[in-house]
């Protein structure tokens, strides 16, 4: 499937991952997820302008990208535009890990509970979620690096 296929978590244990690869040539996608929202993931089959990409970031704004994806999942999911499978083994504990985060808006900017947060009241990291988002992630980053040629 090609590293470039594969999301690394790019904070704490994922950075030994992430080192081991590159010193046997292996190059993972590497997801931050306390970096800056990325405003040109999309749902779309044609790739944000950066004209609308720009606008896009006016009217939604996010603390970080693990906001932004998270929010994106659940409009997806909302909408009907992206489904998780019965079969998917897991399904049970990504939904309560799912359903356990609390978000707000703060200063117009959509704030997804923080992950120490979460480990606090579920009671352990909430690693199905994460895995999940860490994978849609890629599935949107993959259409704008087709599109523009590595932009990403």
């Amino acid at each position: 499937i090609g590293y470039e296929n594969i999301a690394v978590d790019g904070v704490g244990v994922g950075v030994g991952v992430i080192d081991g690869g590159k010193d046997r040539g292996a190059e993972f996608a590497v997801f931050k997820s306390g970096f800056s929202p990325d405003p040109f993931l999309t749902f779309d089959d044609e790739p944000k302008s950066r004209e609308d990409a720009e606008r896009s970031q006016e009217l939604m704004a996010f603390n970080n990208l693990r906001s932004q994806v998270a929010y994106m999942l659940a409009m997806g999911l909302d909408s009907g535009k992206v489904k998780i499978l019965e079969s998917f083994p897991f399904l049970n504990e990504f939904i309560k890990e799912a359903q356990m985060h609390h978000h707000e808006y703060k200063d117009k900017v959509f704030v997804l509970e923080s992950k120490e947060s979460i480990k606090k009241r579920l009671g352990k990291s909430p690693d199905i979620f994460d895995s999940v988002l860490m994978g849609f992630w890629l599935q949107l980053k993959h259409e704008v690096v087709m599109e523009w040629g590595g932009i990403m």
